[in-house]
C-alpha cells in the first residue's frame, strides 16, 4: 500500500518498525500488537486498519534473545529498503535493548540506525492529505539511540530508569546548544512538536511501550479507540 491509502476512505497511517539484533521483545512487540488492533470501524469481522505496519533490520534474520535460544525475526524489509522509501511512512518505531546493545548499534561504522533516525526526524511533514505529523516513537532504551542521532535537543525525553542518567550523558554530547530534559517516573512523554511536522514520544521502560502506543493510537483517532485498544489486549491503561 502507499502513504495515502484509505480504508473505506478512512486514511491507513504506515509504521516502520526498526529492528537489531538483541532488541528487547516487548519494545517492539508491544507496539506492534496494539497498533495492529487499532481499527476505524470497531468491526473485527470485517476491520478498516488505521496502521499498517513494516518491520526493517539490516538481515532477514534478525537473533532476539529469549533465554537460552534466539528467536530469529524475518523483517518485512531491509533497512536499505526502508531507507529508499522513508518519505512514505508517518511513524518510525524504535525499541531498546541493552544500553551497551543500543549504543554498539549506534555506534556502527555505516552508521545506517542513525542514519535512518535523523532522516526521518529531517523529513518535511507528509503531503498525502492525511493531516498527521510524523511521529518517532522511542520505547526503553530506544531514546539511547535517538540521543546519540542528536533528535532531542531542546525537548523533555524518558527511557528506562535504569538508563536515566546514561541518556542525559549522551544528550549532553550529542546536542548542540540546547539541553535535552530527561525525566523518570513516566511511562512516555510526549515531546510535542520538535518542529513542524514532528512529534517525538519516549517511553520508559519495556511495557511502557504499550501505553505509548495507545497514545499514539489516540493520536491519530481519538480516547475511544484507544480504550478498545487495551480493551481487545486486557490492558489496563496508563496515561502518565
Amino acid at each position: 500500500m502507499s502513504s495515502n491509502s484509505k480504508s473505506n476512505n478512512k486514511p491507513i497511517y504506515r509504521v516502520a518498525v526498526l529492528l537489531f539484533p538483541n532488541a528487547d521483545i516487548l519494545d517492539f512487540v508491544g507496539p506492534i500488537e496494539t497498533l495492529s488492533h487499532a481499527i476505524w470501524n470497531r468491526d473485527r469481522s470485517a476491520p478498516e486498519p488505521i496502521f499498517e505496519i513494516h518491520t526493517a533490520g539490516r538481515a532477514t534474520d534478525v537473533p532476539i534473545p529469549t533465554g537460552d535460544a534466539k528467536l530469529k525475526i524475518q523483517p518485512s524489509i531491509v533497512i536499505e529498503e526502508l531507507l529508499d522509501t522513508l518519505p512514505s511512512y508517518h511513524i518510525l518505531v524504535v525499541p531498546g535493548a541493552e544500553p551497551a546493545v543500543v549504543e554498539k548499534v549506534a555506534d556502527q561504522a555505516d552508521g545506517l540506525e542513525l542514519r535512518v533516525v535523523r532522516e526521518f526526524a529531517g523529513l518535511a511533514p507528509p503531503q498525502d492529505g492525511t493531516g498527521l505529523e510524523r511521529i518517532l516513537l522511542s520505547v526503553c532504551t530506544g531514546a539511547l539511540l535517538l540521543g546519540k542521532a542528536g533528535v532531542l535537543a531542546g525537548l523533555t525525553a524518558t527511557t528506562h530508569t535504569m538508563a536515566l542518567d546514561r541518556l542525559e550523558e549522551i544528550c549532553n554530547k550529542e546536542n548542540t546548544g540546547k539541553k535535552t530534559e530527561v525525566v523518570g517516573g513516566r511511562r512516555f512523554v510526549d515531546a510535542g512538536l520538535a518542529r513542524d511536522g514532528l512529534r517525538i514520544v519516549t517511553a520508559g521502560g519495556v511495557s511502557s511501550g504499550l501505553d505509548a502506543a495507545l497514545h499514539v493510537v489516540e493520536l491519530v483517532s481519538d480516547g475511544d479507540t484507544a480504550n478498545y485498544c487495551a480493551t481487545i489486549m486486557e490492558y489496563e491503561r496508563r496515561q502518565v
